[in-house]
């Protein structure tokens, strides 16, 4: 393996890393266990799905954890309404 090619994997290896913090706060900061996260989401797991959609969009976008932490709050909360409502119209 060359020079360059070492730099690159470890660059990428970074990266893995980040985003991997990056997820593993706001997961524990909701109060989940990031191991059955994690299982839940290779179980393609709806919730878990849609929770690190929205991680990987705001990661991606540069957003901060904090910011993307609140945003995710304000996701959830209206996701839960809406759960709420639709139980109520199937009742």
């Amino acid at each position: 393996m060359n020079l360059s090619t070492e730099k690159s994997r470890e660059y990428e290896i970074n990266l893995i890393k980040k985003k991997e913090a990056y997820l593993s706060y706001i997961v524990e900061a909701i109060g989940m266990d990031s191991l059955e996260f994690l299982q839940n989401l290779l179980r393609n797991q709806p919730y878990e799905v849609m929770l690190y959609q929205w991680v990987d969009r705001f990661y991606n976008k540069e957003i901060n954890k904090q910011e993307a932490l609140e945003r995710i709050l304000k996701l959830l909360n209206r996701y839960m309404r809406k759960m709420i409502q639709l139980d109520k119209e199937y009742r």
